[in-house]
C-alpha cells in the first residue's frame, strides 16, 4: 500500500451564511468573501441590514422621516451586496431587514436563521479599539457560531 502524504479532512458544509452590511464602502469587501463561500459551498447568503434604534425615535413627522432615511439606506446596502453575492453565482439570496441594535441583530438573526457562519468586514481600528464594545468586537464575544472577519482596509506596506 502506497504511503499517503495528506490527511483528508471534511470540508465545513455551509447551508446559511449571514452577511450583515452598513452601506459604507467597505461592505464590498466581506460581500465577495461571503460570495465566494456561498458560492463554493453552494450555501444561501443572507444579507442583513439593520436600522439602528439604539439612540430610539420621536413619534414625530421629523422622527419618521429620519427613519424613513435609515430604511431606505439600510435597503439600498443589501441591495448593493446582493449585486456582489449574485454576481458571483450564489445561486438563494435572502435580504433581511431589521430595527435595532446592530451588534445585538447581528445575532438575534444568525441564531433565529441558524445561520453556520456569520462574515463581517472589520477595519483595524475596530479590531484594535477595546475602550468600546463596538459591533465586530461583541459580535465575535457573543456569537454561538463562527465568526469570519474581513479586514476592509489594507495595511500599508
Amino acid at each position: 500500500m502506497p504511503p499517503t502524504d495528506t490527511i483528508a479532512y471534511p470540508s465545513p458544509r455551509y447551508h446559511l451564511i449571514l452577511l450583515p452590511v452598513d452601506g459604507s464602502a467597505a461592505a464590498q469587501t466581506p460581500a465577495l468573501h461571503a460570495a465566494a463561500l456561498g458560492h463554493a459551498t453552494g450555501a444561501t447568503v443572507a444579507i442583513l441590514g439593520v436600522i439602528d434604534t439604539s439612540a430610539g425615535f420621536q413619534f414625530s413627522a421629523e422622527g419618521l422621516a429620519r427613519y424613513e432615511r435609515l430604511r431606505a439606506e439600510a435597503q439600498a446596502a443589501i441591495e448593493a451586496a446582493s449585486v456582489i453575492v449574485r454576481g458571483a453565482g450564489v445561486a438563494r439570496v435572502e435580504h433581511l431587514i431589521m430595527d435595532g441594535v446592530p451588534q445585538e441583530a447581528i445575532i438575534e438573526v444568525a441564531d433565529e436563521q441558524d445561520a453556520d457562519l456569520i462574515v463581517l468586514g472589520g477595519g483595524r481600528a475596530m479590531l484594535d479599539d477595546t475602550s468600546s464594545e463596538g459591533v465586530v468586537i461583541h459580535v465575535l464575544r457573543h456569537a454561538r457560531r463562527p465568526v469570519v472577519i474581513v479586514p476592509t482596509e489594507r495595511k500599508p506596506r
